[in-house]
């Protein structure tokens, strides 16, 4: 989530989850993902710092809830000025990982008939801003995940 939404937006974390709307994206991404490993039958570990049962009963909230608590527990864990590795590459002009990233769930889905279609979404627009060079802006990506 944190790679599709920087990488998108060119904006570090502390910026990004000032967007009720960008958080809204990114729980969807969060859904779509636990929903397709659910699927698959795949068995998640926690995170450091944030219990596995704790996430999944985030983004199984409504979402305006889940996007409220996810402001809130990025706002919580520290440095606003983290940088994915995606928004790094693309601020210095090269390819990034996001086909090993977001692009693993798209291959999931197709491989389990689930479709992906908001990671297939930050997969098609990443590689359009690593062609053109320019982000979207936080209206303008919620407009087109709306049509998601």
């Amino acid at each position: 989530m944190g790679n599709a939404l920087d990488g998108m937006t060119g904006l570090p974390m502390g910026e990004y989850i000032q967007y009720r709307r960008l958080r809204r994206i990114g729980i969807l991404l969060l859904k779509e993902a636990l929903r397709l490993v659910s699927e698959a039958g795949i068995q998640l570990e926690s995170l450091p710092g944030i219990p596995l049962r704790d996430f999944k009963l985030m983004v199984s909230l409504p979402i305006p809830i889940a996007t409220w608590l996810l402001g809130y527990a990025m706002r919580s864990r520290g440095n606003s000025e983290i940088v994915t590795s995606t928004l790094q590459s693309l601020r210095k002009g090269k390819k990034t990982e996001i086909d090993y990233l977001n692009g693993e769930f798209v291959k999931l889905g197709k491989q389990i008939g689930c479709p992906a279609p908001y990671n297939t979404k930050v997969v098609e627009l990443i590689h359009e801003i690593e062609r053109r060079g320019s982000f979207y802006t936080p209206d303008a990506l919620y407009k087109l995940f709306k049509s998601v």
